[in-house]
């Protein structure tokens, strides 16, 4: 059994699987979730300080919400935010187009060149 601090509450809680934060969070975190979803889809042109403004969630969470690809923006919305990796505005997932495709080429080729085995550094050797 693997247990954590709630990344929400700091409670000790029993983790499953890759969850960050206790039932009890989650509970809420599904229902501030649902109460977003519902304003998006009734206002949807709104970015996300005028979701957070109406419905009174943490521009976080609602930015929490599109990286998990739990929400989705039309084309033309406004929710926009900056890539993970190089800045560029985008409307879903944590990396643009282009980004996701140099990501994807990376680990290809270092599963191509490795023969799929990864290593940690070039010039390490193996312990005796």
């Amino acid at each position: 059994m693997d247990f954590a601090n709630c990344k929400r509450c700091g409670r000790i809680y029993q983790k499953v699987g890759r969850e960050q934060v206790c039932p009890a969070c989650r509970r809420e975190e599904e229902e501030l979730y649902q109460k977003v979803r519902e304003y998006v889809s009734q206002h949807r042109g709104a970015t996300i300080v005028e979701v957070s403004e109406a419905t009174g969630v943490d521009p976080d969470l609602v930015l929490q919400f599109l990286r998990e690809g739990r929400l989705t923006v039309v084309s033309g919305g406004n929710m926009r935010y900056p890539c993970e990796r190089c800045g560029r505005e985008i409307t879903s997932g944590r990396f643009c187009d282009r980004c996701t495709a140099e990501l994807a080429k990376g680990f290809a080729q270092v599963k191509k060149d490795d023969d799929g085995k990864f290593h940690t550094r070039p010039g390490w050797t193996k312990r005796s």
